[in-house]
């Protein structure tokens, strides 16, 4: 399959983003979220700041509010974005990484992204689960920190994801799980690998793309998820992204948005 031909794919879960295609990564800027990126059969062209240099990397680990540029104009691009409160965010940490610069990575034969290549040059992207524990492996994320989810932990999980916006009133979920507020927030975040709050946030995000999918336009899919506008949504989530949702949410035709529960 050539290279040009990959189609783009944007998988959304309930803790990650993964992207597949195109670079749509063009103007130096900053947002919140881990940003992971591998250039599929080849190398891409990365600044970090307005005062450097491009450099040529094969893959590269993007701290939150770093500024940065990439371009990947012709070569396909895979990137994953985390949330920096997660716990694979945590796992990320090397013994030479302050937290506050990029990792480089420029070996283009690298093994495990040339695995990444055939996967996704074969067109069988089918199970983002074989693929995010690729990328994982090749940035040196663990993914062996998968515990039993307490039964308290499974009915708060519940909630969210059956309420209307993805979003409970804190009260509930403590009666709920019996547990206090403080111990609910400690487990919740030692099991699921991420504040309950953040992880409402990326269910809610979720839930207006799905709404968006189904027909329903920006405001009220915004407003139906607990955001206070389409403005506010679309703040939220350029903050987290580094663009504007309309550049993919409004591009079905060349953008295949899969929702899933495999990242």
């Amino acid at each position: 399959m050539m290279q040009d031909s990959i189609p783009r794919k944007l998988f959304i879960g309930p803790r990650r983003v993964m992207y597949i295609g195109q670079s749509f990564d063009f103007s130096l800027h900053a947002h919140h979220a881990v940003q992971l990126c591998i250039g599929i059969n080849g190398p891409f062209e990365l600044m970090l700041g307005e005062d450097k240099l491009p450099v040529s990397v094969r893959g590269v680990l993007i701290p939150p509010d770093l500024p940065h540029q990439i371009n990947a104009s012709n070569n396909p691009i895979l990137m994953v974005y985390l949330d920096p409160e997660s716990v694979d965010y945590a796992f990320a940490i090397t013994p030479d990484y302050m937290g506050d610069e990029a990792l480089l990575w420029h070996e283009n034969d690298n093994r495990i992204a040339l695995e990444i290549d055939a996967l996704i040059t074969s067109d069988n992207v089918t199970s983002p689960s074989i693929l995010i524990a690729l990328v994982f492996k090749f940035f040196g994320l663990k993914t062996d920190y998968v515990i039993p989810i307490d039964p308290r932990v499974k009915k708060v999980l519940h909630a969210l994801n059956n309420s209307e916006g993805g979003q409970c009133e804190i009260e509930m979920l403590e009666s709920i799980s019996c547990l206090s507020r403080s111990r609910l927030q400690h487990l919740f975040k030692q099991q699921i690998g991420i504040p309950i709050r953040r992880y409402s946030l990326w269910l809610r995000i979720r839930k207006v793309i799905l709404l968006i999918q189904h027909g329903r336009d920006f405001t009220y899919s915004a407003l139906a998820c607990g955001f206070t506008d389409s403005a506010h949504f679309s703040r939220i989530f350029k903050e987290m992204f580094g663009v504007p949702p309309k550049t993919l949410l409004l591009n079905h035709a060349a953008i295949s948005i899969l929702v899933t529960e495999a990242l």
